[in-house]
C-alpha cells in the first residue's frame, strides 16, 4: 500500500545539488537551459513562445493537448501518444516498425528510460521480506521505503551494461569485460518457486543520482510550470515523460547493450571491417519488447490485425545485403578499402554482410571462436542468388550455433547456421511483408525462423500477461509478433529460459 504523503503520478523527489556536485552557479543553470531542446510546439518563427507551451497550446487544441496530457498521467506515454482509435504508431512501435530511432541510437535507446512507479508491493518469501516496484510491464526488486507510488525513476532494462567505473551504479559481486571495459551486466532474477515466484528485472535508481540527467529536466520542469500549467504536477510530469520518451539517457550515462562476443585475434589489419552498421541504408533489427507496447489490448484497432507468431531464437544479429550500382543508396555505402575479397563488388551491384554493429570484411581474419558471418553467407552462395534476384535488399537473420551463446540453439557438429526473420526493401524503405518473407526465404533456400502461426492477439490473450505465459510455455527464447498489416513488431521474453540459462 503507498504511504499516505505519496505524490501525484510522476512527481520528483526534492533535489539537494549540493549533495552531488555543489551548489549550481547561475550560468550552469543558463547553460543548462540553452542546451535543452523544447518542443517544436515551444517555437514560433525562432523564439520561444513560453505562455503557448505552457498553457498546452501546441499544434494541438489547448483542451485536446491537456487531455492527451492527463491520459499520459494515468496510462503511460506510449499509450497515450496516440488518438483513441487512431492507425498512426506510437514512437516506439514506429522504431520497431521501421528500425529508426535517429542519428544518435546505437541499439541502446530504450535501456535507460524515465518511468513512473506504477505500484509498490511487499511480499515474504522463504522467510524473507523483499519490495518489488511495477513499472508499465516491468517488475523489479527494490530497496524498502527508499522509493514511493507514483515517483519519477529512471528504469535500466534487463542486459544494461553498467560502467564499473560509475559507483553511481552500486557496488556489483560480480564485473564482466564487454569490449575491453569493466562493468556489470543486469540480469533476470526469481524470487521463490513455482506460480508463486516472483521474477525481477532490471533496476530503477532515482532522477537526482545522475545531475548530468537531473539538471535537463529540472530546467525544463521550471520553465512548462509556467502559465496554465501551473500547479497541475501531475500534468507538468506528463509533459516530461512525453517529451523525454525519446531520449538516449544510456548513451550519457555510457551505458551499452550487453553483448556475447566472439574472441577475435589479437592483431587484426587495418582492413578488419569496412565500417559501422550502415544504418542510412537500411534499418537495424531492433524489436521492442511487450512492455514497450502497453496499449496491446486497451485499442480496438488489435483485435482485427493479424500477427505472424514465430519463434526467437537466440544467436546474433546478422544481415546480408545487395545494392545495385545504378541505386541511389549504392554512394551512401561504407567506402571500401584497397583490400576486399571477390565476392564484395560484383558486376551489378555491391553484397555485404553486417554483425549488429559492423559492416564486416570478406577478408576479415578469424579466431577459433569467431561468428562466421561470410563464410556463413558464401555456404549459401548468397553474392550470386541477391545479384541475380536483382532488387536492392537486406536480409536480416540470426547467426546460431558453436561460440554463440553457448550454443543455446545446439545446432550441431561445430557448425553455425543462418535464420532469416526479416526482410528490407531499400528503395522503398520499409519492411517487407512477413508472408512474403517466408516465400523469398524458401526461392533463396534459406532457412526461416520456426513460424507458429499467423493469429489475432485477442484469439490467444487477454493481457500482456496471457502473452508472456504463452511465450514461458513455448521451447526457445520467446516469441516474435510482426503485423501483417503495418510492420509493428514486438517480442515476448520467456522468463523461464532466462531463468534456465541465468540471462
Amino acid at each position: 500500500m503507498a504511504p499516505q504523503n505519496a505524490p501525484v503520478i510522476g512527481s520528483l523527489r526534492p533535489f539537494d545539488p549540493t549533495a552531488y556536485t555543489g551548489k549550481p552557479k547561475a550560468a550552469e543553470l543558463d547553460t543548462a537551459a540553452s542546451s535543452t531542446e523544447l518542443p517544436t510546439a515551444a517555437k514560433t518563427d525562432g523564439k520561444t513562445n513560453v505562455q503557448t507551451w505552457a498553457g498546452g497550446e501546441s499544434s494541438l487544441e489547448p483542451q485536446n493537448f491537456r487531455k492527451e496530457l492527463k491520459a499520459t498521467a494515468v496510462k503511460g506515454p506510449e499509450e497515450a501518444s496516440s488518438p483513441a482509435g487512431s492507425t498512426e504508431p506510437t514512437s516506439t512501435e514506429t522504431s520497431a516498425t521501421t528500425g529508426k530511432h535517429g542519428p544518435h541510437d546505437n541499439g541502446t535507446l530504450r535501456l535507460v528510460s524515465l518511468r513512473v512507479i506504477n505500484k509498490i508491493h511487499n511480499t515474504e518469501i522463504d522467510q524473507k521480506r523483499y519490495t518489488f516496484a511495477e513499472l508499465d510491464g516491468w517488475t523489479c526488486k527494490i530497496p524498502a521505503r527508499q522509493y514511493r507510488e507514483g515517483e519519477l525513476v529512471l528504469y535500466f532494462q534487463v542486459d544494461s551494461f553498467l560502467p564499473g567505473t560509475d559507483e553511481r551504479f552500486g557496488r556489483a559481486k560480480k564485473l564482466q569485460m564487454l569490449s575491453g571495459k569493466l562493468g556489470q551486466r543486469l540480469k533476470t532474477e526469481k524470487f521463490g518457486k513455482g506460480e508463486d515466484k516472483i521474477v525481477s528485472q532490471g533496476m530503477v535508481l532515482p532522477v537526482q543520482t545522475f545531475p548530468e540527467i537531473w539538471k535537463k529536466i529540472e530546467v525544463v520542469r521550471q520553465f512548462i510550470s509556467i502559465g496554465t500549467m501551473k500547479g497541475d504536477v501531475s500534468l507538468i510530469n506528463a509533459t516530461l515523460l512525453i517529451m523525454y520518451r525519446d531520449k538516449n539517457w544510456a548513451e550519457i550515462l555510457g551505458v551499452k547493450k550487453w553483448e556475447e562476443t566472439a574472441a577475435q585475434p589479437q592483431q587484426q589489419p587495418e582492413h578488419q571491417r569496412l565500417g559501422m552498421y550502415p544504418g542510412e541504408v537500411f534499418r537495424r533489427t531492433d524489436v521492442s519488447r511487450v512492455e514497450d507496447c502497453p496499449n496491446l489490448f486497451t485499442k480496438r484497432k488489435y483485435n482485427r490485425l493479424i500477427y505472424q507468431e514465430s519463434v526467437k531464437m537466440d544467436g546474433a544479429a546478422m544481415v546480408v545485403y545487395f545494392v545495385k550500382k545504378t541505386s541511389s543508396h549504392f554512394d551512401s555505402l561504407n567506402p571500401l578499402p584497397d583490400k576486399v575479397g571477390p565476392n564484395t563488388l560484383l558486376e551489378t551491384g555491391r553484397f555485404g554482410v553486417c554483425s549488429n554493429k559492423v559492416d564486416k570484411n570478406e577478408l576479415e581474419v578469424q579466431g577459433p571462436a569467431a561468428f562466421k558471418y561470410w563464410e556463413t553467407a558464401l555456404r549459401y552462395d548468397l553474392p550470386a542468388k541477391l545479384s541475380k534476384l536483382g532488387r536492392n535488399i537486406a536480409i536480416q537473420g540470426e547467426l546460431c550455433g558453436d561460440s554463440i551463446q553457448n550454443n543455446r540453439e545446439r545446432i550441431p557438429n561445430g557448425e553455425q547456421d543462418f535464420f532469416v526473420f526479416a526482410m528490407f526493401d531499400i528503395d522503398k524503405q520499409r519492411f517487407i511483408n512477413p508472408r512474403e518473407v517466408e516465400r523469398m526465404a524458401e526461392d533463396l533456400g534459406l532457412k526461416h525462423v520456426p513460424v507458429l502461426g499467423y493469429v489475432k492477439l485477442t484469439d490467444i490473450a487477454t493481457s500482456h500477461g496471457d502473452l508472456k505465459k504463452r511465450a514461458a510455455k513455448k521451447k526457445g527464447e520467446g516469441l516474435v509478433f510482426k503485423c501483417l498489416e503495418d510492420g509493428r513488431r514486438f517480442k515476448v521474453i520467456s522468463n523461464t529460459y532466462l531463468l534456465e540459462h541465468g540471462i
